[in-house]
């Protein structure tokens, strides 16, 4: 197995997400990701999505940026980066309140319908930002 999912699970197995564990979570939304076919940084951005915390999840994280940057690259790391501190995060996805390209915003859409997908969440506002994403021509 990838070393850097071999270190994530090390910091995250235990770790109680849901009926679960926040790795469990974690490699969910990246393999929904890789089987919809999208971007290496975008699946690596899913696996990573929740390192820095969230609105939603907390716990004692061991990751920086530096070190989320060395696992996953630059570009991926922004992702989680904004991802993890867009807050509140399903508004501001819905309103498109961040300065964010159609291209970082569509890879936030696809992060955060994954991570519903893989909780098995779904409403009307899912179904809202669906639909924007569909709609983006990236």
């Amino acid at each position: 197995m990838d070393p850097r999912i071999v270190e994530l699970e090390r910091h995250t197995g235990n770790i109680i997400h849901s009926d679960s564990t926040l790795f469990r979570h974690l490699f969910g939304v990246y393999n929904i990701l890789k089987h919809q076919g999208k971007k290496e940084y975008v699946c690596w951005a899913g696996l990573f999505h929740s390192v820095y915390e969230t609105e939603y999840f907390e716990f004692n994280t061991p990751y920086t940026r530096d070190r989320v940057t060395e696992l996953i690259g630059k570009q991926a790391e922004q992702l989680v980066y904004e991802f993890c501190n867009t807050r509140p995060r399903f508004d501001k996805f819905l309103a498109r309140e961040g300065n964010w390209s159609d291209e970082v915003y569509a890879d936030l859409l696809d992060i955060e319908l994954a991570n519903m997908a893989e909780q098995l969440y779904v409403n009307t506002q899912v179904k809202m930002l669906a639909a924007i994403r569909k709609n983006l021509k990236v």
